[in-house]
């Protein structure tokens, strides 16, 4: 009996380390996946034979989804770094922009992983007109372009200074706007407050008006104004780097928008100071 035990025993091991060996081997079903890069925008690259026409000097938007088992650190579109977004599929989307210079005839991007050899794909591409311009200039204009904005320094900063978010965004006149608005509010608050009146005799004094302060009131409508610019910055950035400057991008969002209806019917007065949109 005890033979027979060991023996089961030493199949089961033997077994174990058949499956273990299968599964090691290349082209297994659980090896890794091989990168890529793929382009839906324009949609001419999505097919394989695509060739995009444009007009030289024309702005070309790339957008795609790129994956490298050894993860992406970053992808690079004729020398200018593309934005990246994470995707559920556990592959990146990019975008970016290319000038198109005259002559030009392909769009190369170039995948650089966390670890691992970098992965290379050029697109065709047929430019009309124009003068030929030097190799340079199309990576510097996408650069210019292109920069990333950040959404989270954008939110702090306007967190700790109303309007300092939109400095951060390159929207200085918004910003100066913003943090007169809070300076005002508290400015304001404090000119109305008053410290009360005292009437004094010989047994002591007497309230005979009631302290008012509004400076409470003033910080909050600054503290108010400082998280509607915070938020707004921020989706800013977030939409710059999409590649949409103005408009909305299809997502729900709180934004600043400050008007004053004055032809209501019951004579008052109503101030809207945000927006939600989508």
């Amino acid at each position: 009996m005890f033979r027979l035990a060991w023996k089961a025993t030493e199949r089961r091991v033997l077994l174990s380390a058949v499956v273990a060996l299968v599964c090691a081997i290349p082209g297994n079903a659980t090896a890794q996946q091989a990168p890529y890069v793929t382009v839906y925008e324009p949609i001419e690259w999505a097919r394989e034979d695509g060739v995009v026409t444009m007009p030289a000097g024309a702005l070309l938007r790339i957008r795609g989804l790129a994956f490298h088992p050894g993860g992406v650190r970053r992808v690079v579109i004729m020398g200018a770094t593309a934005t990246l977004e994470d995707d559920p599929s556990g592959a990146v989307n990019f975008s970016g922009f290319v000038n198109l210079a005259a002559g030009l005839a392909g769009i190369e991007i170039v995948l650089e992983p966390n670890s691992g050899d970098a992965f290379r794909r050029t697109f065709p591409l047929k430019v009309e007109g124009g003068a030929p311009t030097p190799p340079a200039a199309p990576a510097q204009a996408a650069a210019s372009v292109s920069t990333p904005m950040n959404p989270s320094g954008a939110l702090v900063g306007g967190l700790l200074l109303p309007g300092l978010g939109q400095f951060m965004t390159r929207r200085p006149g918004l910003g100066v706007l913003l943090t007169g608005a809070a300076g005002a509010a508290i400015v304001g608050s404090l000119a109305l407050s008053s410290p009360g009146k005292l009437e004094c005799d010989e047994f002591g004094c007497t309230s005979i008006e009631k302290r008012k302060n509004f400076v409470p009131l003033g910080v909050g409508a600054a503290a108010v104004i400082a998280l509607i610019g915070a938020i707004e910055a921020r989706g800013y950035a977030i939409r710059h780097n999409t590649g949409l400057s103005s408009g909305g991008d299809g997502t729900t969002r709180l934004s600043l928008d400050l008007a004053v209806d004055a032809s209501r019917l019951d004579g008052s007065v109503q101030i809207r100071l945000l927006r939600w949109s989508h």
